[in-house]
């Protein structure tokens, strides 16, 4: 089975630049570029919450910039508190947001 990658551009929420944390929409009901939706309650977690790493602009093949301190199905959304790594990478990446 091949691998699908989807971009999504995510909905920032709040900031704590002490605790380099974000929390922010990281997936939505909205349909994307290719015209596919993707449904919050169909969201599987279980598996992703035992190690719940970020990766930057999911290069899957690099190291990761944080993790989720938690993340959840809101509504028509998903949602995540991440804390950036103390990497030169995530801190740039951290800058950015």
């Amino acid at each position: 089975m091949a691998k699908l990658y989807r971009a999504f551009i995510s909905e920032k929420q709040e900031t704590d630049t002490a605790a380099r944390t974000v929390t922010a929409v990281v997936s939505s009901e909205a349909v994307d570029r290719t015209a596919e939706v993707m449904i919050a309650a169909g969201a599987r977690l279980k598996r992703y919450r035992q190690n719940p790493v970020v990766m930057w602009a999911h290069q899957y093949g690099g190291l990761p910039i944080g993790r989720n301190l938690w993340i959840k199905v809101d509504g028509d959304r998903i949602i995540a508190k991440t804390a950036f790594a103390q990497t030169e990478q995530a801190e740039q990446v951290e800058v950015l947001n």
